[in-house]
């Protein structure tokens, strides 16, 4: 696996933190319907993430697309333009989707949603992911009029528990 650990990332164009995408240059080791080919294990620990999608207004904080056994925990995400923290791709027609066994949990959301975008959440969701956890997080002062938590199109098989938040 990879990710990053003990980082501080501001004020950056895109996001900044990014794996598993759908993008061109992630074909090969991207297949949503092949979990061989999965990024697997990666970490996304103790960093400090503010004002990211300066230039891509779309940009999350944290991205996890097609990811297995993946861990996000203890960041601090700040003033996110969009979604703070993103895990899943693919849409409702895809009805399987390789990615599990995820854990995002312990993360501080501050201000997202920060320049009236929509259809996201601070922590936002998107297909299938068996035997993932999203638990004791804290979600602070979202600005759109989704929900904190947003478990978007094919959202399922993802346990939420124990959500702190504040001014939503």
């Amino acid at each position: 696996g990879r990710g990053s650990e003990g980082g501080r990332r501001t004020g950056r164009g895109g996001g900044a933190s990014k794996w598993g995408g759908p993008g061109e240059e992630d074909r090969k080791n991207v297949n949503r319907f092949d979990s061989r080919y999965l990024v697997r294990n990666n970490r996304v620990l103790d960093n400090y993430i503010r004002g990211v999608g300066e230039l891509y207004r779309s940009a999350n904080g944290i991205f996890a697309g097609f990811v297995v056994d993946c861990l996000i925990a203890r960041d601090e995400v700040h003033e996110t333009p969009y979604s703070s923290i993103s895990l899943g791709w693919g849409w409702a027609w895809e009805v399987y989707h390789a990615g599990r066994g995820n854990i995002i949990e312990q993360n501080a959301v501050f201000r997202s949603f920060g320049d009236g975008l929509s259809d996201g959440g601070s922590i936002y969701t998107h297909n299938r992911n068996p035997d993932t956890v999203i638990r004791r997080n804290y979600l602070h002062k979202h600005r759109a009029y989704h929900a904190l938590l947003y478990p978007d199109i094919g959202s399922a098989q993802i346990l939420f528990d124990q959500i702190g938040r504040a001014h939503a």
